[in-house]
């Protein structure tokens, strides 16, 4: 499973992710997938998971991209479906009701692999909006709409260990989204280093912002 990285304040959001895709026997396929969708200039979708339940979100948003390979269904996505006409509140409400779904049919032990992680970035009502459904519960978390925010999903260091805590830092910073782009890559090479050069993330980091109409970016 890959990292998604987003922060949120008052100005901006910020979006990171590594590239890494993972096959089932953990061996690695491919280390440059989008893990980040611009659904518009005003909206980005992060999806952290294994593709087939990936393809079952971006299909709930009208995205089919059929023919691509699992590996590339972001960025097939991204390349044909993309821009679409729909807004923060309108996606956060259908990615809720789907993910519930998944959950109700989906058996209780196998829901931390097959219920994908979720963020959806963006502007609601004109203001910098964040959440995130995290695994296994599907259970959207909803940002405050003032002030700084931040949310990860994905792998990250062991609970309670002092790694999960200097990489939380590192995430944190100054809590601001200015300048962000340089602590989230820190942040995603800190995962990297921590699993190592077989691990679930890598150093390639993209890079999406709000003001910036969320452009893909990749870090140096």
């Amino acid at each position: 499973m890959s990292l998604i990285v987003a922060v949120r304040d008052d100005q901006d959001v910020v979006m990171a992710c590594d590239g890494r895709v993972l096959a089932s026997d953990e061996s690695v396929i491919a280390d440059d997938s989008l893990k980040t969708l611009a659904l518009n200039q005003d909206l980005c979708l992060g999806l952290a998971g294994r593709s087939d339940s990936m393809s079952q979100i971006l299909g709930s948003l009208g995205l089919k991209c059929r023919g691509a390979h699992p590996v590339d269904i972001m960025r097939a996505c991204q390349e044909v479906g993309c821009p679409i006409d729909v807004g923060y509140r309108d996606v956060r409400n259908e990615l809720s009701d789907v993910l519930r779904w998944m959950v109700r049919r989906t058996p209780r032990h196998a829901r931390s692999v097959l219920i994908p992680a979720v963020v959806l970035g963006g502007s609601s009502r004109g203001r910098p909006a964040l959440c995130e459904w995290s695994r296994p519960t599907g259970t959207v978390t909803q940002a405050p709409p003032w002030g700084y925010s931040e949310t990860v999903v994905g792998s990250m260091p062991n609970k309670g260990s002092r790694e999960l805590l200097e990489f939380e830092l590192i995430v944190r910073g100054e809590r601001t989204t200015h300048v962000a782009e340089r602590r989230l890559t820190r942040a995603v090479r800190f995962c990297s280093h921590y699993f190592g050069t077989t691990g679930p993330v890598n150093e390639i980091v993209f890079l999406r912002r709000l003001s910036q109409g969320f452009e893909l970016m990749q870090a140096e």
